[in-house]
């Protein structure tokens, strides 16, 4: 050891006592955690940076709560303005740095942050109690609760006699992203929203059925595509519905590249508009499936943990493309198709004046919409139909509205959409279309799936899309089942499978339309 080393050493002795004797002031002690959560304060018994961030939250908040998913929520503010906001947000821990800013003036890093989240979540999940949260629409036993998205918390309180503005009696979240309903005000008619959404009549019935459907909540709504050509007035006409149910920042969405970014989508926004749509995939239309009539989504919680989280929902979509986008036959049975007819440039406006002339009719409307919701709610049990369709709920509401309004039947208008959207799935399967091609001049066929293949085969056209297994061609024509239906042809499958394989019987009804 060299001379220097016994004197170093105890120079560094000397600086490591005169540090343990040192005693910093209040002031310093919170800047010094402030710094760094596990610093001075919390190795001379005082609490740490997490710690404190996590009286302040108790101390602060109305309450902290869980949902039916498990997702952990801090309310905090003075009623009736009760802000709900999930844990793990950014909106809490910007509260949560200003809580600690306001009271010891400094800034807590991120890792005291987020170790207080994680306390605070355990916290809220098997200590507090279970909330009910909705996002945008509530529905209690004898009310629909619309929620405002105002900086007073509000929410439309619908009955089934009448409706009122007031503080809302039910916990909302709110994305960030979320922009307030306008204030509805009375004395409009449904001719007055007819004229405002500038649409035919019956173009417009389907609209104002499908924003009160949306609005009520309780059950699905079918998948609303709007098509049509450049200049058409799609996507105002998208936005327009959207202001009236669930007015959002990015109004217009371009289409989620993933089934997780639809369902994360759907997280953040009671009703998804997408628009300029050209394509939807096998994998993305059954997820619209299951997202339109109600369904979970599973992901990976992270890359280094075999836990799972769930997603799930059930929304309002809209779409929007120049050509139609629906083409699989379970998606268009659970569709509304409008399509858009070109403008005039005599009939053209600046978007500023559109959304100037919208914004400013708005209030009227939604009190029409409102009193309408109000009346469907009233009269919707006594409406009864002779066959229910797929989206039993929506037709039901769909007829009680035009009995209210005095439109012509909405049932037998939606079964004879329903049969045209069915159609087109058959357009779009060569597999189908075979088949239909097939029956113009064979009123029967009775005989093996293997058989049927090789029959439709002969009939195949060129194309990527046909099936490479008997199987296949089944499942193909099962999927256009509904659309074959309504041109006429009927199917029945022999569940017994033969000693030449499974068989099938297809025939054409007298009263064949092709």
């Amino acid at each position: 050891m060299s001379a220097e080393g016994p004197d170093l050493l105890s120079q560094l002795r000397a600086q490591r006592v005169a540090q343990e004797a040192f005693e910093p002031t209040g002031e310093e002690l919170v800047h010094a955690d402030a710094e760094d959560p596990d610093a001075t304060g919390a190795r001379r018994g005082r609490p740490s940076v997490a710690s404190q961030l996590v009286v302040l939250v108790r101390e602060h908040a109305v309450e902290l709560c869980h949902d039916d998913d498990g997702v952990t929520y801090v309310r905090y503010g003075v009623a009736p303005r009760v802000q709900t906001w999930p844990l793990e947000s950014r909106t809490t821990r910007e509260w949560m740095a200003h809580l600690y800013y306001m009271t010891h003036g400094g800034a807590p890093r991120a890792q005291a942050l987020a170790d207080a989240t994680a306390t605070l979540a355990g916290i809220a999940r098997y200590d507090g109690p279970r909330r009910m949260v909705y996002l945008r629409t509530a529905r209690t036993p004898d009310a629909v609760l619309h929620d405002m998205c105002d900086e007073a918390w509000r929410a439309v309180t619908v009955t089934p006699g009448g409706w009122r503005v007031g503080p809302a009696p039910v916990i909302y979240r709110r994305p960030v992203a979320a922009r307030a309903v306008a204030e509805p005000r009375r004395g409009g008619t449904v001719g007055d929203v007819i004229d405002r959404l500038d649409l035919p009549a019956a173009t417009a019935r389907h609209v104002i059925t499908w924003v009160i459907a949306s609005i009520l909540g309780d059950a699905p709504v079918p998948v609303l595509e709007l098509t049509g050509p450049a200049g058409s007035g799609k996507t105002t006409l998208m936005r327009r519905i959207r202001s009236m149910i669930d007015p959002h920042d990015a109004d217009a969405r371009a289409a989620p590249r993933s089934v997780e970014d639809l369902y994360v989508a759907a997280r953040h926004a009671y009703v998804l508009a997408t628009d300029n749509l050209s394509h939807i995939g096998t994998e993305m239309s059954d997820a619209l499936c299951v997202l339109c009539t109600g369904g979970g989504y599973a992901r990976r919680t992270l890359y280094t943990t075999d836990e799972e989280t769930v997603l799930r929902a059930r929304r309002p979509i809209i779409m929007t493309g120049v050509t139609p986008v629906i083409t699989a036959p379970d998606l268009l049975d659970r569709a509304i198709a409008i399509a858009l007819a070109p403008r005039e440039d005599r009939d053209r406006a600046t978007e500023d004046d559109l959304e100037r002339m919208w914004t400013a009719t708005l209030p009227v409307s939604m009190g029409v919409i409102y009193d309408l919701t109000a009346a469907v709610m009233r009269e919707r049990s006594a409406t009864r139909l002779a066959s229910l369709p797929r989206m039993a709920d929506y037709a039901v509401t769909g007829e009680t509205l035009s009995r209210i309004c005095g439109w012509p039947s909405y049932a037998a208008e939606y079964a004879a959409h329903r049969g045209e959207l069915a159609a087109r799935g058959v357009d779009s399967s060569p597999v189908a279309a075979a088949l239909l091609e097939e029956m113009r001049t064979t009123a029967r066929y009775d005989g093996t799936l293997g058989g049927l293949a090789q029959v439709l085969a002969r009939r195949r056209a060129d194309t990527d899309g046909w099936p490479r297994s008997v199987r296949g061609v089944a499942d193909a024509i099962r999927r256009a089942a509904p659309g074959l239906a309504s041109a006429g042809i009927t199917i029945a499958w022999d569940p017994v499978r033969h000693t030449d394989g499974y068989h099938v019987t297809i025939h054409r009804a007298l009263e064949w339309r092709p």
